[in-house]
Order: C-alpha cells, then structure tokens, then sequence
C-alpha cells in the first residue's frame, strides 16, 4: 500500500489542491478598460469606454482546430476581460446613488443605457467562468490521476492477495483515496465546490442585470407617458 503524503508544515489546503481557480492567461488578462459604474445616469461619472481590440488572430497551435479567421478573432475579444475587476464594478454599481423613485426621466434614460452595457459585461463575466470552470475540472483530474492510480493498484494487491473478492469499483478507489491521502482529497473536493457555486453566482449576478435592464426599460416607457 501506497505511503499517505502528509501536508508540510506551511502548505496552505489549496497547494494540496493544485492551487487556486485559474486567473491567468486569456481569462484574466487585464486588458478590459472598465469606466465608473456607479449611480443613476446624472452621476454615473465618466462612460464605459470599449477596449482597442487587435484584429489579429490568436495563435494556435501547429495543426489545433480553428473556427476560422473571424471567429477566432470573437473568442480573442469576449475572453480578454480582468474577471476581478469587472465582477467587482458589476456588483457595486447595482446599488444606486439615490433613492430609484426619485429618478427623472432623463436619469431612467441614461440608467437604462448603462444597465444594457452592464447586462453585456456580466454575460461575457459569466461565460468566461464557465470556461475557467471547465478547464479548472481538467486541472484537478490530472491532479488526482496518480492517486487514483495508487488506489487502484494497492487495491488490486488486496485482491490478488485474496483480501478483497469482488470487482474493484470506482467507490472503492474513491474510497482508498479519502482515506490515504484525507487532506489533498478534502481540499480538492472543497476547491471543485466553491469553484461550480462561483459559477452559479455569476449566473445570479447576469440574470439581476437582465432583470435590472428590463425594468428600467419598463420605467422609461411609462415615465414618457406621464
């Protein structure tokens, strides 16, 4: 049976995970120039100003499917985005700066225009999660490929050794791997959970700037009328 790997004095649980969520690369590349967010139209501060965007293609590489030119060019633009940032902008500016009752119309208007691009921005914050997500899963797989090859092979020992007699399931190398390697398990489970809940936060925050969109259009139509 294979040695159980202590955590070192230090460690934090997350190294025993394989380190934190990726934050790095096309995800996470700073290049996203957000402007203030904050308050009603009146004093919103200055607009969001869209990044300059190179048109050249990503490089892949040699022999990697491509979508072709164009689509190439989208992927390169939706995921250049600094995910902290924007996530921190997206969820500060749903708070207005003054009581919504006291809006005009001409504040509703520019509330309105601002809840659209903000409604655009958390969209393409919420589909680079997924992605992030995704490739995070890969990452702990990999990471706990040799364990699970341990499990399997200090389990197959018991059995040719006559100790076990039923099939090896993938219960029991779970099992094997909980209880030989406690806390790289506990804290690989523990990243996996708080990384799909993040997911799903970010669902909720897109889905509150959909609705906040939504509403202010409905204002809007009925100020106008008045």
């Amino acid at each position: 049976m294979a040695s159980r790997r202590s955590r070192a004095a230090g460690q934090s649980i997350e190294e025993f995970a394989g380190g934190p969520l990726p934050d790095s690369g096309p995800l996470a590349s700073g290049e996203h120039e957000a402007g203030h967010l904050h308050g009603t139209a009146g004093h919103a501060g200055p607009r969001y100003k869209a990044p300059a965007v190179s048109d050249a293609v990503p490089d892949l590489p040699v022999g990697a499917p491509s979508m072709g030119p164009g689509y190439e060019r989208i992927i390169g633009r939706v995921f250049r985005v600094d995910v902290a940032a924007e996530y921190d902008e997206l969820e500060a500016a749903l708070k207005f700066d003054r009581p919504a009752h006291q809006l005009d119309y001409a504040d509703l208007v520019d509330a309105l225009d601002l809840a659209t691009d903000n409604a655009r921005r958390a969209h393409q914050l919420l589909v680079a999660g997924k992605v992030a997500l995704e490739v995070f899963e890969v990452d702990v797989a990999v990471a706990a490929a040799d364990m699970r090859r341990q499990a399997t092979e200090a389990l197959q020992k018991e059995k040719d050794a006559g100790a076990r007699a039923k099939a090896i399931t993938d219960g029991d190398v779970t099992a094997w791997m909980a209880s030989q390697f406690a806390d790289e398990y506990r804290a690989q489970q523990e990243r996996r959970a708080k990384a799909k809940r993040m997911v799903e936060h970010l669902e909720w925050l897109a889905g509150l700037w959909k609705d906040r969109r939504a509403s202010l259009d409905t204002m809007t139509k009925g100020s106008r009328r008045l």
